[in-house]
């Protein structure tokens, strides 16, 4: 199971990549809109990823559960986790922009809640990865 869980971060990491060169481009005014199919694709393929990252988690934590609850690594996981759920959501709502809009275009409260949810996925992503090392 540890070997899908694995599998299925790298996949998000290679998916985020490619998305995430696609915003800097947008951003940069190199491409002045995205592609809607291709925002929605990566987006469903990073929630696939996500889902799949927490069904093969609880797998192996299940198991380990009365000891995990009460490591503090453990518990800042999950908050971590919870935090990319909620972000993701966001995150497809905010998504549409990108395909309809240039960025130079926006206001800056319109630009904030972009650039808040890029930095909030950045954190909680890395914090999620960071925080495996230090269970158990």
């Amino acid at each position: 199971m540890i070997y899908l869980h694995i599998s299925a971060l790298l996949f998000v990491v290679c998916v985020m990549a490619v998305s995430d060169h696609d915003a800097f481009d947008w951003v940069r005014g190199k491409k002045p809109i995205l592609e809607s199919r291709h925002v929605h694709l990566y987006h469903r393929l990073v929630w696939a990823g996500l889902l799949t990252l927490i069904v093969t988690g609880a797998w192996m934590a299940y198991p380990l559960i009365g000891f995990l609850i009460h490591d503090t690594a453990f518990i800042l996981k999950m908050l971590f986790v919870g935090i990319l759920f909620v972000n993701g959501h966001l995150i497809g709502r905010l998504a549409h922009t990108s395909t309809t809009r240039t960025y130079a275009s926006l206001s800056w409260s319109e630009k904030t809640p972009l650039l808040a949810s890029g930095a909030i996925s950045v954190v909680a992503w890395l914090s999620t990865a960071t925080l495996a090392f230090f269970l158990f």
